[in-house]
């Protein structure tokens, strides 16, 4: 990634004085201030992961500073979009205080614990390509995802520029959520384009989350009106852009607003809890809770309503087997202890059942 210098300070520049409602403030945040001045306040506008760049207003005027310690209460970490208190100690920039967040995008690490994605954010736009790229299983996650920070999101279909009709990937969309909304659009005919700034209030921070390689940084780089991201090609053989985020960054629309490059996620663990789950999933779950017992397994028991939809095509199987998968990781999410215990039994009564069946047909010795 190429960043141009002091691209936030020109666009800054060209409107009137700069204050803290241009970096997203609202009254909520303002509220968590207590003592501090508020040019003490800043807003985390690059994460580097060891430090950081912070952004305030100060006289009317942008001001920006470099961050490589914190001195804070908890073992929280600063992410892109936080506000924080930052004061000058022995001559070094610290943040010494982390603000409350107003809403975050969180996933779930390998281990089991919850990592932040990004804070104090308006909009989601979750941001998948017409090509090879488009696939619902993903899509059903990002879903979960965007669900679990209580944010309506928005599906930005990119690359509208190289198929005739997208009609095909929005009716897929829609049908997992008729609710949605979906914008095709092109950074290179500019379709679509206003309409999604027109989405985009001035005090809103916005954030596009996908795989890598399916335009954000295209895309970026055509709203704020320049190239800030530098991208590389998309190869034709696999359809994919090689170019890989590492970093996150918050910028400054010229229209107003800001929004926030997050990398392309490879793995995205939901972090969710199995309500968010249901919740994008309610017409499984609605089926499930059509099932003629409540402790139905769904598989060769009498009256389920889920196996009758899978046999009759109103649910189909690859929607399913994402909502087994996912469900699974919520419940782990929710308690992994218990998860885990559960999984054990289940293990023991299976072994038992196997037992039990090879005494029958004599081929199980006991020692």
């Amino acid at each position: 990634m190429v960043l141009t210098i002091n691209f936030i300070t020109d666009i800054c520049s060209r409107g009137s004085q700069l204050n803290h409602h241009n970096l997203g403030l609202k009254q909520s945040i303002f509220q968590h201030i207590g003592e501090h001045s508020i040019e003490e306040l800043f807003r985390v506008s690059k994460d580097y992961g060891k430090k950081y760049t912070v952004l305030g207003a100060i006289g009317g005027e942008l001001t920006e500073r470099e961050v490589t310690r914190l001195k804070l209460d908890s073992d929280e970490r600063p992410v892109i979009g936080d506000w924080v208190i930052c004061q000058e100690l022995n001559g070094e920039h610290v943040i010494t205080e982390l603000l409350p967040r107003e809403t975050q995008l969180a996933r779930t690490r390998s281990s089991g614990a919850q990592q932040a994605i990004a804070a104090n954010i308006s909009h989601i736009f979750i941001t998948t390509s017409m090509n090879a790229e488009f696939n619902l299983n993903r899509l059903e996650r990002y879903l979960v995802l965007a669900k679990s920070s209580g944010i309506q999101p928005t599906i930005i279909l990119t690359k509208r520029d190289l198929v005739d009709d997208p009609s095909e990937y929005i009716d897929q969309i829609t049908q997992l959520d008729s609710s949605l909304l979906v914008l095709p659009v092109s950074t290179q005919t500019g379709e679509g384009l206003e309409e999604l700034l027109s989405l985009i209030q001035k005090t809103d921070t916005c954030v596009l989350i996908g795989s890598s390689g399916v335009g954000k940084s295209s895309l970026i780089n055509y709203l704020l009106g320049e190239e800030v991201l530098e991208t590389l090609a998309v190869s034709d053989e696999g359809a994919r852009g090689s170019h890989t985020t590492s970093n996150r960054f918050l910028f400054m629309l010229p229209t107003g607003g800001l929004i926030i490059d997050s990398p392309g996620l490879r793995q995205v663990g939901i972090g969710a809890s199995t309500k968010n789950v249901e919740e994008t999933f309610s017409d499984v779950e609605s089926l499930v809770n059509n099932c003629r017992y409540h402790n139905c397994k769904h598989d060769k028991e009498g009256g389920c309503a889920i196996q009758e939809a899978l046999a009759n095509g109103n649910l189909s199987p690859r929607r399913y087997k994402s909502y087994l998968k996912l469900i699974t990781e919520a419940r782990y999410a929710d308690d992994p202890e218990a998860f885990q215990r559960e999984r054990h039994r289940q293990w023991r009564q299976v072994t038992k059942n196997r037992k039990e069946k090879e005494k029958v047909l004599g081929r199980y010795k006991e020692f």
